[in-house]
């Protein structure tokens, strides 16, 4: 029926209605033909052009797009959470999982407009859901879950399987992305990636970089797990691989020890209990790419994922101090004082500077001893400095939290549990590493502390020490020599020093057998 004769049977085309627009030469500028958002679809005309023949056309070509629609969804840039223009179309067409199996393009749409498109997502089911002025959003929940919905004024889905359950909102890619499904991971994955995902710092599959800072150690997923292949991700199978040439290997992975398989390099008995066997992460440190061979004992074996672990924390990985061939930290038969007559003197960098044989001096016999106050080898900060990690990986390991478990499980001369125990002033504990981006890098890290050391290992002549300076006479019970550990210097490539500890001597090869002569040359 004509409802106005006045403006029929004129001559003229005349068009009109709620959502037609007003511009006749240009349709695409109606709502009809816009994006949905009120931007205009592609260029349409009456009389000729290019036919729409697909949803591209009109709501898959926005100006500037924020991505190539394939399927029709939406490429309009995210506003954000809670606007006009909130957009997450695209991860949905995509990367969208159900059950495993990848459901992309055009039949992701059905998922979540199930009234409104084909199972295929190529064609409208029910007009009376499309060109209505609404977003209509049903989910099919044969696919999204039982108890899938989604509520429209927080535009938030809830207990929807393709996000783990979880309640990812539009437009909002932190409460979508790897926060949805793994925001209460099992085991030790806390201790593995600290909040790497709960703050936001992942947002994609296969992330490998190593994000350690302060206490907190963040490992990349994809240094236990695929690091290339995303047909592995949301397939109900929770895959590791340590395989140090696997695709995608990051530098830390490349460190892990040859395994020529991906089910290797880990073993798994039961549901709660999963050990690893390769990775550097858990090695003595020994091995860091370049010219060492991986031995016997360089890996060890994890603690149980599933598990606990205190005590002598450092001896888990690299004993405690580290004691493989070529390394100074502790030698069991050095060539100090060697008269060549077995056992020779063990030594090592631990406790202090000769706190062992330091002499009680001024004719009166024995050695100096152990104690927190008096005049002692060791024990004493005022008289003499404790060496201990930090010593020479300052800003790595703790200055105030010393390590006693050193030597813990041998009986030597160094071993701190003899004198120190639970209830002691500096009790049995494990030390703690305060920059984890310095720990297990792939790099060993010599930093020596800036402080003034000081021993009561005292020369006769304070002028021989090279480096070192006296407060007080010559083993009185006050007295002590210190040295500006800051100067110290150390090469890299030569693993050479100059410190004062070695009495400023040149050629002090970390790893070579010493001798008396190679500090006190000047004696």
């Amino acid at each position: 029926m004509v409802i106005d004769q006045g403006i029929h049977g004129n001559l003229l085309v005349n068009y009109s209605g709620a959502r037609a627009g007003k511009n006749a030469a240009a349709c695409n500028t109606s709502y009809c033909h816009s994006d949905g958002k009120r931007s205009a679809g592609m260029v349409v005309s009456w009389t000729g052009g290019t036919p729409i023949t697909n949803c591209v056309g009109c709501h898959g070509v926005a100006s500037p797009a924020a991505f190539t629609s394939v399927a029709g969804e939406p490429n309009y840039a995210n506003e954000g959470l809670g606007l006009f223009k909130a957009n997450s179309h695209a991860t949905h067409t995509q990367k969208l999982k159900i059950s495993g199996v990848s459901v992309t393009g055009a039949a992701s749409c059905e998922i979540c407009h199930i009234d409104t498109v084909t199972t295929a997502g190529t064609a409208i089911l029910s007009n009376a859901n499309h060109l209505n002025g609404s977003v209509n959003v049903k989910l099919d929940t044969a696919k999204a879950g039982l108890t899938a919905d989604y509520n429209y004024s927080t535009r938030t889905c809830s207990t929807i399987s393709c996000h783990g359950g979880g309640s990812p909102r539009w437009g909002d890619a932190a409460s979508a992305g790897c926060n949805a499904c793994h925001a209460n991971l099992s085991g030790a994955h806390a201790a593995h990636i600290g909040n790497l995902i709960s703050a936001g710092m992942i947002s994609f599959y296969n992330f490998t970089a190593n994000r350690s800072t302060g206490s907190f150690y963040r490992y990349g997923c994809g240094n236990c797990h695929p690091a290339a292949d995303d047909t592995t991700h949301r397939n109900n199978v929770v895959e590791i691989i340590l395989r140090k040439n696997k695709p995608g290997a990051s530098y830390l992975v490349s460190l892990n020890n040859l395994i020529t398989t991906d089910t290797g390099g880990f073993t798994k008995t039961a549901a709660d209990n999963f050990t690893c066997e390769t990775v550097y992460c858990h090695s003595n440190g020994r091995t860091t790419g370049t010219a060492e061979v991986p031995v016997a004992g360089d890996y060890r074996q994890t603690p149980n994922w599933y598990g606990t672990f205190t005590g002598n924390r450092c001896a888990m990985c690299h004993d405690n101090p580290p004691r493989y061939a070529g390394q100074s930290h502790y030698v069991a038969e050095s060539s100090l004082g060697d008269n060549g007559v077995r056992p020779f003197a063990e030594t090592g960098h631990m406790t202090g500077i000769h706190y062992m044989n330091t002499y009680v001096g001024n004719n009166k016999n024995g050695y100096l001893g152990y104690s927190s106050s008096g005049n002692m080898a060791h024990g004493n900060s005022a008289l003499a400095t404790t060496i201990s990690c930090y010593t020479c990986h300052s800003g790595i390991v703790s200055s105030t939290k010393i390590d006693t478990y050193a030597m813990y499980d041998t009986s030597s001369d160094f071993r701190c549990a003899t004198c120190h125990k639970p209830g002691s002033r500096t009790p049995l504990q494990a030390g703690e590493i305060t920059d984890t981006a310095l720990h297990i890098n792939g790099a060993k890290e010599v930093r020596f502390a800036p402080i003034t050391i000081k021993t009561k290992a005292q020369l006769a002549n304070v002028a021989n020490a090279l480096g070192w300076s006296r407060s007080g006479g010559y083993k009185t019970d006050t007295s002590y020599d210190s040295a500006d550990l800051s100067v110290a210097t150390w090469n890299a490539q030569s693993k050479t020093c100059l410190t004062a500890c070695h009495v400023n001597q040149p050629g002090i090869t970390w790893g070579a057998q010493l001798k008396c002569v190679s500090c006190h040359a000047n004696q």
